[in-house]
């Protein structure tokens, strides 16, 4: 899928304009990196489109302590707010990338963050 139809879709399901989109887009891939070990982030970053795979790509480390707490925060002014934005990349996400990159990267976010993307 290419930026721009996968911006669309991020701004069609979560009500936001077209920069909100993109800064929603690129501040869930940053997070999502956080917890993706480099091998998986790398993989899932080659099947995202282009203008998003630097956000994933460089800010993969392994799980580190504490990160869960502000992950929707992070994407949103609030955790409610940051949930419903991430929930439209994540839907996004799995409409574009392969069944099983969408399954590595669930499988290493914290589970309460996994379990309300769902």
């Amino acid at each position: 899928m290419r930026y721009q139809e996968f911006i669309g879709r991020v701004e069609a399901r979560s009500g936001l304009t077209t920069d909100q989109a993109e800064q929603a887009a690129h501040s869930f891939f940053e997070m999502l990196g956080v917890f993706m070990n480099k091998r998986d982030a790398k993989e899932l970053a080659s099947v995202i489109p282009l203008e998003l795979r630097d956000t994933l790509n460089g800010t993969s480390r392994a799980n580190p302590a504490g990160e869960a707490d502000g992950f929707f925060e992070h994407i949103g002014t609030n955790h409610l707010i940051g949930h419903h934005y991430s929930q439209a990349v994540w839907d996004t996400l799995k409409e574009s990338a392969p069944a099983r990159n969408i399954e590595t990267a669930s499988q290493q976010l914290p589970g309460t963050i996994s379990q309300s993307l769902t």
